[in-house]
């Protein structure tokens, strides 16, 4: 876990009352603090005991320079300043240097985590999101189990109990779980909620499968298969793009080899996106080629985005299942993929849209 410590006791009493909500500090510090960290908010001198105040989620994080800091970046940092001037006398005392206006800040906007809450059941599914983006699966299944008590009738939360179950390497729970809601998708449960749960059943099924580890396990997954009623109907072609982190949303898009070259790509389908996962499911195989575009939509985040596509079709020597690992950057924003007619997936380039030029100046113009 980080540690933002605030040095000045003047902050004591706005951090315990809320009213201090963000941190500036001198810098770009994008590379140490990011977006869902959690981090240990303390107060006192370097090489001297702390106290803690409370645990707090980072909100955002945003580098910019210091003249370009909004009132509201200020009052948030200190509820006393609302000029711009207050706030450079202040990180001058602080860093005991001199600042300009052109000079790199960071602002680190966080809200505190409330414990003592046990009966909120926003802040129990959104302490158990925090625990998951940081891989800590144990203690969001601890979470999300107490959600499920809260909202009884919330079938959506055997999701996430499914999802931090995985997480965990508690394969078998995960399918058991996803099992309840899809049997019981007979009005009694949300559809929507027992779609998503088929979803990741195929997904993890098909998983095993292309596992060579687990082949002496192919009677068993037949046996799974047919007990969640994966077998039921299957398709042709099922693509599916996977994520972990709660606060992901890559978008997957379809093309098919029927698709005229004017009409723009295709959402997938089957959106279970607040699950961490998407999917096309095609009853009938046309003939010709699949194409698989993954998008990156958020345009300020820093981290990078870690999916999975999972690409299960029927071809003549029967079924084939390729898992193709997908990092979305900053710069890679769009990865393309092609479902061969064997069953095949090869990466393919994507087309670089050029960037428009300003016309050159007539000679002797200003």
């Amino acid at each position: 876990m980080y540690v933002l410590n605030f040095y000045s006791p003047l902050f004591a009493d706005q951090l315990r009352r809320g009213r201090k909500q963000a941190t500036i500090r001198l810098g770009n510090k994008a590379h140490k603090y990011k977006k869902g960290h959690v981090v240990m908010v303390t107060l006192g001198a370097e090489h001297a005991p702390r106290e803690k105040i409370f645990d707090a989620v980072i909100d955002s994080v945003e580098v910019k320079k210091l003249g370009d800091l909004s009132p509201r970046d200020i009052e948030l940092d200190n509820p006393e300043f609302r000029r711009i001037e207050d706030e450079v006398r202040f990180l001058e005392q602080i860093y005991a240097c001199e600042i300009a206006m052109d000079d790199l800040v960071t602002v680190i906007r966080f809200s505190e985590i409330v414990e003592h809450a046990p009966l909120d059941p926003w802040a129990r599914r959104r302490l158990g999101d925090l625990y998951r983006a940081h891989g800590w699966a144990d203690d969001a299944y601890r979470e999300y189990g107490t959600l499920a008590k809260l909202r009884s009738n919330d079938d959506s939360v055997l999701l996430l109990l499914a999802l931090a179950a995985a997480d965990a390497g508690r394969i078998d729970e995960a399918l058991r779980l996803e099992q309840r809601l899809s049997e019981s998708a007979d009005g009694d449960v949300d559809a929507d909620a027992a779609g998503v749960a088929r979803l990741w059943t195929t997904v993890r099924l098909a998983r095993m499968k292309a596992d060579q580890r687990l082949s002496a396990l192919a009677a068993d997954i037949r046996a799974r298969e047919r007990e969640t009623g994966a077998l039921r109907d299957p398709p042709a072609v099922f693509a599916a793009l996977t994520w972990s982190h709660p606060e992901d949303t890559p978008e997957l898009y379809v093309r098919y080899p029927s698709t005229p070259t004017d009409v723009s790509w295709e959402r997938a389908p089957l959106l279970g996106t607040s699950f961490g996962i998407e999917a096309v499911r095609v009853r009938e195989r046309e003939p010709g080629e699949y194409l698989f575009e993954v998008r990156r939509t958020e345009r300020d985040a820093l981290r990078d985005v870690d999916a999975r596509l999972v690409v299960v079709s029927i071809a003549d020597s029967g079924e084939r299942i390729e898992q193709v690992p997908v990092r979305l950057t900053r710069t890679a924003r769009t990865l393309r993929w092609k479902l061969g007619t064997d069953g095949s997936v090869t990466s393919v380039p994507v087309p670089v849209t050029p960037t428009p030029t300003r016309p050159a100046a007539p000679a002797g113009a200003r």
